[in-house]
């Protein structure tokens, strides 16, 4: 019978993988099919068995080849209050398609870890010493093509559409289960618009209505980020994406990440119908 493959590591410091076996006498506890134990006595080494069965993140932590992480679905958390990132930690844990990569308790240290790890989705709180999240939010998606998601406290229709316009794309609440949260982590990673159930009717109908069908006393792209409406005038000008990549200096898929967005927020479907809402609510420029 073929010897399975194991890590042998120092307690919390999992090495490369590779074939090894036990001593004799050597104290020493396996991570099974199905369930984890890992017993750190003092001074002693680990025996630490990988399955593709585990979590992502037991699997992160592991070390596991990109081609066993491939699936796995990269958050960041951005949040002031340690004690909450640690709960949050943990439940994420148990997630088998999650993993975490990064950690912030402000806005220049969530910049740092976005532009390091390349989260899918960053979970942003509103609450944030010196940037708030909003802002935040912003200039990620400025510099970026991640995903925010903010979970916050307020029960605000006011902060949930600054969050939108800002360019996040959801709005989730801390005192909701773990279970919706984790729906709300799916649903924006899909590049979908999760907005919590308990936020006033008002703002679920005014998102689920097509902006092009919005009343004309307001600016009809107010819900765009600012690097979403440089995208949306460009189209409107008959830039295509690479030149738009050129003249905004950012990747190709970056700007098509921006058009689906703006498409998505507007509620139009093709370059047709977005000239048509540009002409319309006079925004084309000659």
């Amino acid at each position: 019978m073929d010897k399975p493959q194991y890590a042998l590591a120092k307690p919390g410091k999992p090495n490369d993988m590779g074939p090894w076996s036990p001593t004799e006498g050597m104290e020493s506890t396996f991570i099974t099919e199905g369930a984890i134990r890992i017993s750190r006595p003092p001074n002693k080494l680990v025996i630490i068995k990988r399955s593709t069965n585990l979590s992502c993140e037991v699997n992160s932590l592991l070390g596991a080849p990109n081609m066993e992480m491939e699936d796995c679905l990269s958050i960041a958390l951005v949040d002031d209050h340690e004690l909450f990132r640690q709960g949050l930690r943990s439940l994420i844990a148990n997630e088998p398609d999650f993993t975490i990569v990064g950690e912030a308790g402000d806005a220049p240290s969530a910049y740092d870890v976005v532009a390091s790890k390349h989260p899918q989705v960053v979970v942003m709180d509103l609450t944030l010493p010196g940037v708030d999240g909003i802002t935040a939010t912003r200039e990620l998606m400025r510099r970026s093509d991640v995903r925010v998601l903010i979970l916050t406290s307020h029960l605000v229709e006011k902060y949930a559409l600054e969050a939108l316009a800002a360019g996040a794309s959801g709005y989730a609440l801390k005192t909701d289960p773990f279970h919706t949260l984790a729906e709300a982590i799916r649903t924006v990673a899909a590049d979908r618009t999760y907005l919590s159930p308990h936020l006033p009717k008002s703002i679920l109908n005014r998102c689920a209505t097509p902006a092009k069908e919005a009343p004309t006393d307001h600016d009809p792209i107010a819900i765009l980020s600012d690097r979403e409406a440089e995208v949306f005038q460009l189209v409107t000008q008959g830039f295509n994406n690479q030149r738009m990549a050129k003249q905004l200096e950012i990747s190709v898929k970056t700007v098509e990440t921006h058009r689906s967005r703006v498409h998505r927020k507007l509620g139009i479907h093709t370059v047709a119908e977005l000239m048509i809402f540009a002409s319309r609510n006079g925004l084309l420029k000659h």
